[in-house]
């Protein structure tokens, strides 16, 4: 049952038989790439992150090396966006803005939130960028 069935059906059914038939081999394999993913494919229950549960059952982003590279790696890259000139993203005005925005979004529950929020600072004044002023300040 393999490729002339095909043939055979298709020169018997018409394009029509052709098109479902491509239709549905797409769903299927498509279904099997998902299922293939890392570990479990979309059925992974696995953290993205490492973290923990607090005694309240908040989950709590842990200072590893794995999360830390991967901060000062999204860190640094929209520090070469911002230095080329380009404009930030998540649609805010000012890269201001959008430093500001994101440091305060830096989870309450994160070990060592600090480090993570005064990189920001570090990294830009590296770079030879202003200083980021609150908007409070400014008025």
């Amino acid at each position: 049952m393999g490729s002339a069935f095909i043939l055979r059906m298709a020169r018997h059914k018409g394009t029509d038989f052709m098109k479902h038939f491509f239709q549905y081999f797409i769903l299927i394999s498509s279904f099997g790439v998902m299922m293939s993913g890392c570990n479990y494919g979309i059925f992974n229950t696995e953290p993205f992150a490492d973290a923990h549960y607090d005694d309240k059952g908040n989950v709590v982003l842990e200072d590893t090396s794995g999360n830390w590279e991967f901060y000062m790696f999204s860190v640094d890259s929209e520090i070469v966006r911002e230095v080329a000139g380009k404009a930030p993203d998540a649609g805010m005005k000012s890269w201001n803005d959008y430093w500001l925005f994101r440091m305060q979004a830096i989870s309450e529950n994160r070990e060592n939130r600090e480090k993570y929020v005064s990189y920001i600072s570090v990294r830009r004044r590296q770079e030879g960028l202003p200083e980021l002023v609150n908007q409070a300040e400014q008025k």
